[in-house]
């Protein structure tokens, strides 16, 4: 009589370099149709595209949250704006410009296909950048829609006199101070790729947060220092920055199935007796 058996064992390999020397990391699938999220995030550029061209047409010239004329800020805004406004604003807002529009995506995507490079996940590069371009799209739509709804007076234009304030354009926004969208943006842009790396099980994930959180904090710094954003709008924008740029990523794109875990290896054995 012939009784067949077999025995799964999960042996942890800690052996010399030499006997993985060839062998690619694991690689995770994540959950994603590129027809959906391409025209999802395809969507979202166009809708935040055509916001920003009727966006003073269409958004009242009058505050909701008015800590002016004559009324004072709460008292953690006004020490911060204190504390760090620059007598000379302009260089600060160029700065804060060039972080939010140019260093820190360069950085973040940068840093993100180097990851995956590093984990030999060329193939998945450009799903990850795809979900990384989705995740910050829809954290700079969620910020885009709160803040016509807030209508907050941004802190320069809250310390003019009446006769300063009539002389504003409205395309110096104004009243769209809440949520900070530069500091937002970078963190929202942070999240996204940092959590797309930590599901992929990329060893360069914590370098991709640690860099866009410091990218994100000078470009706030440099915003409250421009005189643009109060602290709590700073706050307001790392908010949606870091729950919905995480966020997207985090519930519609996890894991596909189970997956390898590093440094290990799967091993079947039968046999027969």
């Amino acid at each position: 009589m012939t009784v067949r058996a077999a025995g799964i064992a999960i042996a942890l390999v800690f052996a010399a370099p030499n006997a993985l020397a060839d062998e690619p990391p694991p690689r995770v699938e994540l959950k994603h149709d590129v027809r959906v999220d391409g025209a999802v995030t395809a969507a979202m550029i166009g809708g935040l595209v055509s916001w920003t061209v009727v966006r003073d047409d269409v958004i009242p010239d009058t505050c909701r949250i008015c800590d002016g004329p004559g009324r004072s800020v709460n008292a953690l805004d006004g020490w911060f704006r204190d504390a760090l406004k620059r007598p000379d604003v302009e260089p600060a807002r160029l700065i804060s410009n060039v972080l939010s529009y140019g260093v820190g995506p360069i950085a973040i995507t940068t840093l993100a296909a180097i990851a995956a490079i590093d984990h030999k996940a060329y193939r998945d590069l450009p799903i990850d950048l795809l979900l990384l371009l989705e995740g910050t799209m829809a954290s700079l739509m969620v910020s885009e829609s709160v803040k016509p709804l807030t209508l907050r007076e941004r802190p320069d234009f809250h310390a003019m006199s009446d006769e300063e304030r009539a002389l504003v354009p409205k395309k110096e926004e104004p009243y769209l101070s809440f949520p900070s969208g530069h500091g937002g943006t970078v963190l929202g842009m942070t999240a996204a790729a940092g959590t797309i790396a930590l599901q992929r099980g990329y060893r360069l994930a914590p370098l991709i947060w640690i860099s866009g959180i410091m990218l994100s904090i000078a470009t706030s710094y440099m915003r409250i220092a421009a005189d643009r954003h109060y602290f709590t709008d700073v706050l307001g924008g790392w908010a949606i920055g870091g729950l919905v740029g995480g966020g997207v990523p985090w519930l519609f794109h996890g894991r596909v199935g189970g997956q390898n875990v590093a440094g290990t290896r799967l091993v079947t054995v039968t046999w027969t007796y």
